[in-house]
């Protein structure tokens, strides 16, 4: 019997161990995961929660300045204590200055300005002064360790302001240092950034504060994501099924053609049209949906691209004048008489040769504010839009998951159920809420995704991430940035383009600058485009 108590008690004992090494194990494993970046393993439910999110390279942003943020009268230090306005500062050099918050504590403030000299040549390459913002609390920071650090790496004639009490860091949301903000002269901000930088990237942080970030989107699409004559090429990769590479897509046109007449540029949207009217225009007056850089052509259209490139030409009609009228008015016919099943619904696509037609129409596809707009020219266009708003907020999923159905049958009357490409569910969504459609609900998961940063590339219909589609693109942040502009949800707009600017080459030095597209990897027309758009709809 005493040999049996030992054992029971040394087994009671084991047990004990090995249910605090397996507590230890797990804690070890979270704690491992947060600082690798990874969150923890899958809970089993199929949303992220608040405590699941973690930080997100946009969260270390300034958060609560903008750019075009007027902090002129923003005040810094020198050393001696006398105030200086951000305005003084930024009125030095004829482009602003670039301000650069540090501290002598910090080693990879240490690092980035170890290379002052280049700093200082960049900033006044560009336009700008460099102004070295010491981050001044008064405790882990003072003024005489900022001295000593600046005496020690050897920093002349370069502007040093102390931020007192830290006040600009705390109000403008500075998250870490070092932090860049770059004002104008017109005491406006024009750009930030968080985190060491090279000098390509100083470089193009700069630029991107004289030009912007559309002109930057905008310059790289036509001046090296477009051919000579003005087609905007379908993606960057070296070698595919076409359409891929150089091949142009008439999605990539219609939506050039739209930005073109919003920003009332002539020359862009002229130059977009001859391209579609040589290589992509049927003789029905309808457009292929390819154009390939070997010459062939689709032998179908994307009923959704004639509907942009025809409203386009009617919004580019009343800008100039009625200068495509009679083009305008021969496309429309042929949209009614070949685009529309027996009902009066579009459908996806029409055979050019046999004028067969697509007996499905995708919902991304239906919009009905194009439609309605273009009932101007034809009342047919109001039976469609009525057909189409049908159909579309038919196709709702319901409260648990409130996107959209993918497609429609229109022999089978029948919603498609298969997974959700993103991109397309959100283009849906942009047409609802252009609409005034737009559910409560989708308005309140979305901003949920984007607060999470966790909006996947593609769902099942049961709103969960597909199995490898858990990554991001730039395209759905921006289309979700264009959804919040149209509830007149600025924050969500805000931050939605914060996530969407992760994606942004920033370094000047290469080809892609100014592009959006995950690092790395293929860069496509159409996370350029949504881009521009988002931009230009904050701007």
């Amino acid at each position: 019997m005493k040999n049996r108590s030992a054992i029971q008690k040394a087994l009671l004992a084991l047990v004990i161990l090995g249910l605090i090494t397996a507590v230890c194990w797990l804690v070890f494993v979270s704690v491992s995961s947060l600082i690798a970046g990874q969150a923890p393993a899958d809970t089993g439910t199929s949303l992220n929660k608040p405590s699941d999110a973690l930080a997100m390279p946009e969260d270390y942003l300034p958060q609560k300045i903008e750019v075009g943020d007027d902090i002129g009268k923003a005040l810094f230090y020198s050393e001696d204590m006398k105030p200086v306005s951000v305005g003084e500062l930024s009125g030095r050099e004829k482009n602003g200055c670039w301000i650069v918050f540090w501290a002598s504590w910090c080693p990879d403030c240490r690092a980035m300005l170890e290379t002052a000299s280049e700093m200082k040549r960049i900033a006044k390459e560009n336009g700008y002064s460099l102004v070295l913002a010491d981050r001044l609390d008064n405790e882990k920071e003072t003024v005489e360790g900022a001295k000593s650090e600046l005496e020690e790496l050897g920093i002349k004639d370069v502007v040093i302001v102390y931020d007192k009490d830290e006040g600009n860091y705390q109000s403008w949301g500075m998250k870490s240092i070092p932090g860049s903000v770059v004002v104008g002269s017109d005491e406006t901000v024009r750009a930030y950034y968080s985190g060491s930088l090279t000098p390509g990237e100083m470089d193009g942080l700069l630029r991107l504060g004289t030009m912007g970030r559309e002109a930057a989107a905008k310059a790289f699409i036509t001046e090296r994501f477009s051919n000579e004559e003005g087609g905007v090429y379908c993606n960057s990769a070296a070698e595919g099924t076409i359409p891929s590479g150089h091949d142009v897509l008439s999605e990539s046109m219609g939506i050039l053609l739209e930005y073109a007449v919003l920003t009332k540029d002539r020359a862009l949207f002229e130059k977009t049209l001859n391209y579609v009217g040589r290589h992509m225009r049927d003789a029905s007056s309808l457009v292929s949906w390819y154009a390939a850089e070997n010459g062939k052509r689709g032998s179908v259209n994307a009923v959704l691209d004639d509907l942009r490139i025809l409203s386009a030409m009617q919004d580019a009609n009343r800008v100039w004048n009625n200068a495509w009228e009679e083009e305008t008015a021969q496309m429309a016919e042929a949209f009614l008489e070949k685009c529309l099943s027996p009902e009066g619904i579009p459908v996806d696509f029409v055979e050019f040769e046999t004028g067969a037609k697509a007996n499905t129409i995708a919902l991304a596809y239906l919009d009905v504010t194009l439609l309605r707009k273009l009932a101007e020219l034809d009342e047919r266009f109001e039976k469609a839009a009525e057909q189409s708003q049908a159909i579309l907020t038919g196709g709702y999923i319901g409260d648990e998951f409130p996107l959209y159905y993918a497609g429609y049958n229109l022999d089978l009357k029948v919603y498609n159920h298969a997974d959700l490409n993103t991109a397309e569910a959100l283009y849906t969504v942009w047409i609802l809420a252009r609409a005034g459609l737009c559910p409560k609900a989708t308005h309140d998961w979305l901003r949920e995704r984007v607060e999470y940063g966790d909006l996947g590339a593609r769902y099942e219909v049961n709103g969960k991430v597909v199995s490898g589609y858990d990554y991001h693109s730039a395209a759905v942040y921006g289309l979700a940035a264009l959804v919040a502009e149209e509830l007149h949800d600025e924050e969500l707009a805000r931050l939605a383009l914060r996530r969407m600017e992760r994606y942004c080459t920033m370094d000047a030095g290469l080809p892609e600058f100014g592009a959006l597209g995950r690092p790395g990897e293929v860069l496509y027309s159409f996370d350029q485009l949504i881009a521009m758009l988002a931009y230009h709809g904050m701007g």
